[in-house]
């Protein structure tokens, strides 16, 4: 290995306690678990169903291929990162997709990452010239207070951010290979090591994008001593592990800027999202040493600039120093360094429209701040230090369960969101459509209203404004939004269906008033609206032979049990209209049928034994 042309740093504590590793696992497989308790078994949100459903697709027989497609929709956070995308499909493929099983995933995942942070702190320490133990000591308190840290675990709990751990897995593999190597007389599988981790951190989420000036900068602050030689020593090394950026780019090129909330063409501009990250990361900070209250979904903040003008200097401040300590080459610059590098891809220039702030980007971000405090707290005073620290994880362990309780139900969680952010749209239509699932159409319309002040012309909250009217039976209303609704957006599918549902609604009741004309054009316009449903079919048919217009009746019936063979009012209408009109070779096999699947019919077997008669049998 190079010698390093740093003079050494001063030396670190050269004793302090040891407590044997199997206690600091015992620790957190206690407090882990106690930590997320509560919304184990709570429902999935926001973008979760879209993930399950691109699971079962890869399970299914789209296979493992499916992971690979590039997405268009916002709401698919699986699309364009293959490696969270498979892991889904392989709970998927074992069965294992309740709520449960897939933030238990979480849970075992993040905890991999608590070991590999711990093993990367200690290693770090003892090059800092710490004795073994203390520094075994501060990095199993620092990896403690990470893994239930509040912050941390917004990932765990979300389910779709599994996609966030899997790249701070990645990139703390990487990290830690890399530390490994450097301690080797070997360091070449080491660092192949190194790169393979890093291209699975590629392969699971854009914020791996961090990964090799990471590893550069703690090649600079721990190992090489000047940026000259990180590239004079390593150079093949730094260039595979850029590969990723090649992967990443092709990745996010073919997602077009995850349905153009991404990137330099979002509805955020640069200014404004750059602005609003001032906010963001002051209030990241903040939430670091006091985790409450922290928000499920910030919604499209956009800061102005008298309110972040404050926060943005800090920040700005807080940068310069972290330049100047990697310029140095100090421990503190590196920890400053990483902190900001790992907020790089998303809390930059580069917009992010659909969440401009949210705390689950602050996973591995955490680490560094979190280690800088616990391990500068067992330097000035080992054992108070380790008291005190053990003490943070345990009142992190309860704040975490408390937050954790929101977790439990839909309701409770949006209307929690709502309060803390009442200028979020998304969060008023969640909760609009959680109240609605619990059959109080009335308060869902409200949150829906307030929704569509905020966020003007959306279909998915007028669509269900809709879908409120007619359930509390303004039925012509609910048929003038969804027809507006169209109109707008006509490539809006769940407003098709609902309106086919209007129609049909409709059309029954103006066929119980003898308005049959009318009746038609409705139910011949649900046919259209709902292609898949054979009600609006089987309905038509039932006017259409009161209006006397017998074939095209029969017509109707028999598209009606084309999309569903097992409809009986249709084929029972078909076949007996069919016998009426003196076609009994026609309806015999349909009431054969009949009389089979409803043997305790009279009058089937009486029509039955008519048509066999008619038909010479």
């Amino acid at each position: 290995m190079p010698s390093d042309p740093r003079p050494p740093p001063p030396p670190g504590p050269t004793a302090g306690p040891g407590v044997p590793r199997v206690v600091w696992a015992a620790a957190g497989a206690i407090l882990l678990p106690l930590a997320v308790l509560p919304a184990l078994p709570g429902p999935l949100v926001l973008d979760d169903g879209p993930a399950l459903a691109l699971a079962h697709q890869i399970a299914g027989p789209a296979g493992w291929v499916e992971a690979w497609r590039p997405g268009v929709d916002p709401g698919e956070t699986l699309r364009g990162r293959p490696l969270s995308a498979w892991s889904f499909g392989l709970q998927a493929t074992a069965g294992l997709t309740s709520p449960l099983a897939l933030r238990l995933v979480n849970l075992v995942l993040h905890a991999g990452a608590a070991w590999l942070l711990a093993g990367l702190v200690r290693r770090t320490l003892i090059r800092l010239r710490w004795a073994p133990a203390p520094a075994a000591t501060a990095a199993a308190l620092a990896a403690l207070v990470w893994l239930v840290h509040p912050l941390a675990l917004t990932a765990v709990v979300y389910v779709v951010q599994r996609a966030e751990i899997l790249a701070g897995l990645g990139m703390l593999a990487a990290l830690a290979a890399f530390a490994r190597g450097m301690e080797s007389s070997r360091p070449g599988p080491w660092l192949a090591w190194s790169v393979a981790a890093g291209l699975a951190a590629a392969l699971a989420k854009e914020s791996a994008a961090a990964l090799p000036l990471l590893v550069a900068l703690y090649d600079r602050c721990f190992v090489a001593g000047s940026w000259r030689a990180v590239f004079r020593a390593r150079r093949g090394y730094y260039l595979a592990l850029t590969t990723g950026w090649l992967v990443l780019a092709a990745l996010v090129l073919a997602g077009a800027g995850r349905g153009g909330t991404a990137g330099w063409d979002s509805p955020v501009g640069v200014g404004a999202y750059l602005l609003t990250q001032g906010e963001a990361v002051a209030g990241y900070l903040w939430h670091i040493l006091w985790p409450y209250p922290l928000t499920f979904d910030h919604g499209p903040v956009v800061a102005t600039l008298p309110g972040a003008l404050a926060p943005g200097l800090l920040v700005l401040a807080l940068l310069a120093a972290s330049v100047w300590g990697v310029g140095r080459g100090h421990p503190l610059g590196f920890a400053g360094g990483a902190f900001f590098l790992c907020l790089a891809p998303s809390s930059s220039v580069v917009p992010v429209a659909s969440q401009t702030i949210a705390e689950h980007r602050m996973y591995l971000a955490l680490a560094a701040p979190v280690v800088l405090l616990v391990a500068g707290g067992l330097r000035r005073a080992p054992r108070g230090g380790a008291l005190a620290t053990g003490a943070a994880a345990l009142a992190l362990t309860g704040i975490s369960a408390a937050r954790h309780q929101s977790y439990r139900d839909e309701v409770t969680l949006w209307s929690e969101t709502a309060t803390r952010r009442p200028d979020n749209p998304r969060a008023h239509h969640n909760l609009g459509q959680a109240v609605f699932a619990r059959g109080d159409p009335a308060a869902a319309e409200a949150h829906f209203r307030r929704a569509e002040r905020l966020r003007p012309g959306d279909p998915d909250t007028r669509h269900n404004l809709a879908l409120c009217a007619l359930r509390l039976g303004r039925t012509e209303e609910a048929r003038t939004l969804l027809e507006e609704n169209r109109a707008r957006a006509p490539d809006h599918t769940p407003s098709a269906l609902a309106l086919g549902e209007v129609r049909g609604e409709l059309g029954r009741r103006a066929l119980a008033t003898g308005r049959a004309a009318e009746a038609r054009e409705h139910f011949t316009a649900a046919a259209a609206l709902r292609p898949l449903d054979p009600r609006p079919r089987h309905n038509l048919g039932n006017v259409l032979l009161e209006l006397d217009a017998v074939e095209a009746a029969l017509a109707a019936w028999r598209e009606a049990l084309a999309i569903d063979p097992a409809l009986g009012e249709s084929r029972r209408a078909l076949a007996l209209v069919l016998l009426r009109t003196g076609r009994a070779a026609e309806a015999l096999p349909h009431l054969e049928r009949l009389a089979r699947e409803e043997p305790g019919r009279a009058d089937l077997r009486a029509a039955l034994s008519e048509a066999r008669q008619a038909a010479g049998r």
